[in-house]
């Protein structure tokens, strides 16, 4: 059961969800956390990089702009923008949604 704080903490969240209407864009989220600068690679739809979930040294993550999704090949992480914030800045959705916006990491 939420109490009331919960209860209106989730009210908030939602309507700044629909604010937003969309998720981040994902290669701008991929940049914003690679501390590595690492290249770009564009195959077919989707940008192929070195997956920061796992050690490696050929690019396995595939990052998807048209749904803003990943899916790394190698290790099996996959999801959508406010996953992989979530996962990178060891964050719960709520405050991926506010990291997103402090950050400006929508287009």
């Amino acid at each position: 059961m939420l109490n009331p704080y919960q209860k209106k903490r989730l009210k908030i969240v939602k309507t700044d969800f629909k604010k937003t209407n969309d998720k981040p864009n994902i290669i701008s989220v991929f940049e914003h956390f690679d501390s590595n600068n690492q290249p770009l690679r564009r195959s077919g739809k989707a940008t192929m990089v070195c997956c920061p979930f796992h050690g490696e040294q050929h690019p396995s993550l595939a990052l998807y702009e048209d749904t803003d999704s990943y899916f790394c090949f190698a290790c099996g992480a996959k999801g959508d923008s406010f996953n992989y914030i979530m996962q990178m800045a060891n964050i719960d959705f709520t405050e991926a949604i506010e990291y997103a916006k402090d950050n400006k990491l929508y287009d």
